[in-house]
């Protein structure tokens, strides 16, 4: 598939497809029974907040859906599209984290990682990716990134008033 373009866009389509269902049910998976498993295996005093559970979810969404991102640009090696913005997102996540880390503790460090990832890794990869690898619009690309992250927020939303819902044992 390497001399056929809408081949390997297709191809590059269906893993982005499968990364973000992939992603999305980690994460949701994670979210709702994060809690419990660890009050079950270390206790109650290590319980992380719901704020805490949720910030690492969607970490864990956006760390998975990139994989099929990173893929393509390994495939195609294209690393210099996005080489600067890489530099520039490791600097923010190291500042970001300190900063949040001292006002908000450890919400603040994943806000710090998080922030720089969405901006740099899930929007302006995809971007750089569809645009200079396969010649699409940016606009499109930005449309199908901010559909599939709307998608991941209405099923974590789902899954988080779900698991309320349902009462377990106390550990």
């Amino acid at each position: 598939i390497e001399g056929n373009k809408h081949q390997m866009k297709h191809v590059y389509e269906q893993m982005v497809l499968v990364f973000h269902l992939m992603s999305v049910w980690l994460s949701t998976c994670f979210c709702v029974s994060a809690s419990d498993f660890i009050c079950m295996l270390f206790g109650e005093t290590y319980k992380l907040s719901n704020m805490t559970v949720v910030l690492i979810s969607i970490q864990l969404y956006l760390t998975v859906v990139v994989v099929a991102s990173r893929s393509i640009q390994n495939a195609t090696g294209s690393h210099s599209i996005d080489a600067k913005a890489m530099i520039v997102q490791a600097f923010s996540v190291i500042i970001l984290s300190i900063l949040g880390g001292k006002i908000w503790g450890l919400n603040g460090i994943l806000i710090g990682n998080i922030v720089p990832q969405f901006l740099f890794s899930f929007i302006n990869k995809n971007m750089r990716i569809n645009n200079v690898i396969f010649e699409e619009s940016i606009g499109k690309s930005v449309k199908r990134d901010l559909y599939f992250l709307v998608t991941f927020v209405i099923i974590l939303i789902v899954n988080i008033i779900a698991a309320l819902q349902i009462k377990t044992n106390s550990y």
